[in-house]
């Protein structure tokens, strides 16, 4: 249980950082958000291209 609180207590403190920042903490979780989704994108794309490939 012990674990449990301190996960959710980080989780706050991040969300308070996030969106407690004003507008640099809301610009800085729109750019994280949209660094990860270019990174899953990449890595989707990359993995799909060597079985596109094949099919061809």
């Amino acid at each position: 249980m012990n674990r449990l609180r301190v996960w959710t207590r980080d989780l706050g403190m991040g969300a308070r950082f996030a969106f407690g920042g004003g507008r640099e903490g809301w610009i800085r979780t729109l750019l994280t958000g949209v660094g990860v989704g270019l990174g899953v994108a990449l890595l989707l794309i990359s993995t799909a291209i060597p079985g596109t490939l094949t099919a061809r």
